[in-house]
């Protein structure tokens, strides 16, 4: 466990990298075109 706690933050980094990997792939997946095209109306906003 002395390995653990002198190279944790390699972990960490491991770690992040894979969420960033996944966060790039789904948003890959996402049409923003028809996202756009069928994004809904927005009321007006109304100051008081």
């Amino acid at each position: 466990m002395d390995w653990l706690a002198k190279y944790w933050w390699i972990l960490v980094l491991v770690f992040l990298v894979g969420v960033l990997l996944n966060v790039i792939k789904d948003l890959k997946r996402i049409d923003h075109k028809k996202f756009l095209a069928n994004k809904p109306e927005l009321p007006p906003h109304r100051d008081f």
